[in-house]
């Protein structure tokens, strides 16, 4: 145990920290930039302002250190425990952690440009207003984790619980994954969710009104009970979603697949859905009033008790779909291609 700042600063001179440990020791503004510190442990040490730029802690401990505005740029934290430790304004540009624990570190107004957080931890932490659209972030565990006002591009967080995760109308998440991931009944209004995935996750009751969600993935998600109202959703996929009962309405669904969805008692009242495919999808007793689906492509769907009032059906296409005590009453029905007995034929 080192038992001194004086030693430690002679240690460091002559590259013999590793594997050692200190505790509680007043470390303001040490350069121990380019060393070996693997194995050390530094517990509840005061290392604010500090230079470890260029170091290697593999299987090293921070937990409980105040590492405030210390310099970590270019870094490489290997299994490292840096539970509780502050990171207020620290620089980690070009930094490397991966399976670190970062459970409740403060992160606020760090620098990240360029770093890479794989498999961490981000338990309770607060990384609120940071921007992360240069770092490459993968995390499964965010409960009770801080990204109020937060910019994260390309982060993967895919079959992450983010139930308890802070969030607000700046935070962004812009094409990231979110694969099986458990979002249900999590508040996403107006969030930007442009180009991201969240095939097969969990978003029952989730809010989604007004976000922009453009060319996004939620191919076998269930967004039973969701809200995507006044959502911009052009281009997004839907393929083998479930639905049900989702209130959908005055939605942008512009050339959005929902081939073999489930949407059963589903509102679309007011959606653009022009060009849309529905193919083999089931809509049953869904409320689809002044809607657009133009050049829509609903071939086997059933669409039995659906509302179409006033909705525009001009040019889709109905073949062999199902529209038993459907009510099309003021719909456009110019155009409309009914079930071709030839392709029924050879179907």
């Amino acid at each position: 145990m080192i038992g001194s700042r004086e030693k430690l600063l002679e240690l460091a001179a002559a590259g013999e920290l590793f594997g050692e440990s200190a505790e509680g020791l007043d470390l303001r503004g040490v350069d121990l930039s380019g060393l070996d510190l693997s194995q050390c442990s530094f517990v509840a040490c005061d290392l604010t302002g500090a230079d470890l730029s260029d170091c290697l802690l593999s299987d090293a401990s921070l937990r409980g250190s105040d590492l405030s505005g210390a310099k970590l740029n270019r870094t490489e934290l290997f299994g490292c425990d840096v539970c509780g430790v502050r990171l207020f304004g620290a620089l980690l540009e070009a930094a490397t952690l991966n399976e670190v624990n970062l459970s409740g570190v403060d992160l606020r107004e760090a620098a990240l440009d360029g770093a890479e957080l794989t498999q961490v931890d981000l338990t309770g932490a607060n990384l609120s207003s940071l921007d992360l659209s240069d770092a490459r972030l993968s995390s499964r565990r965010l409960a009770g984790c801080d990204l109020r006002g937060t910019r994260l591009l390309l982060a993967n967080l895919s079959g992450a619980d983010l139930r308890e995760t802070l969030l607000d109308r700046k935070t962004s998440f812009v094409q990231c994954l979110f694969e099986a991931a458990d979002l249900s009944e999590v508040d996403l209004r107006e969030l930007d969710l442009r180009l991201s995935n969240f095939a097969g996750a969990n978003l029952q009751r989730a809010r989604l009104e007004r976000s922009s969600l453009a060319q996004v993935g939620f191919a076998g998600a269930n967004l039973t009970d969701a809200s995507l109202s006044g959502a911009s959703a052009a281009n997004s996929d839907f393929q083998g979603a479930v639905l049900n009962r989702a209130d959908l309405s005055q939605a942008q669904l512009r050339q959005s697949n929902f081939t073999n969805c489930s949407a059963l008692g589903t509102r679309f009242s007011g959606c653009d859905l022009t060009q849309a495919c529905f193919v083999k999808a089931d809509l049953s007793g869904s409320t689809l009033i002044h809607c657009v689906l133009r050049y829509a492509d609903c071939s086997h769907s059933v669409l039995e008790r659906c509302d179409f009032g006033f909705a525009d059906l001009e040019y889709a296409n109905l073949h062999r779909a199902r529209l038993g005590q459907s009510s099309l009453r003021g719909a456009t029905t110019g155009n409309i291609s009914m079930t071709d007995p030839q392709r029924e034929a050879a179907e």
